[in-house]
């Protein structure tokens, strides 16, 4: 995980993309019909904004000097809700973390 998350951090356009909060100008469009899907949204759907948004705290945290090891457990606790692999300090694979799709 650590590895994964270093390596987009250090990527300048995703890390302004979170960083300056881009993520969100969808959100502020208001993007209708979005709730009303016939499509049945799949588990832990609708927290998928709390991966981002922790995320983002993370590499704003990084970035502006102000990170403390409580952003990296606030990350950790939100990632494990829906991946309970990560639980506990063992080791795993990168491109496995990062193909999660969150």
């Amino acid at each position: 995980m650590n590895a994964v998350l270093q390596c987009l951090s250090n990527t300048d356009l995703f890390a302004e993309f979170l960083g300056l909060e881009q993520y969100k100008e969808g959100e502020a469009e208001g993007e209708e019909g979005v709730t009303d899907s016939p499509v049945p949204s799949p588990p832990g759907a609708q927290d998928r904004g709390e991966v981002t948004e922790q995320l983002a705290k993370l590499l704003r945290s990084l970035w502006t000097l102000e990170y403390n090891p409580q952003h990296s457990r606030d990350f950790k606790t939100i990632v494990i809700k829906d991946a309970l692999q990560y639980r506990g300090t063992s080791q795993h694979d990168a491109q496995e973390f990062l193909l999660l799709g969150f």
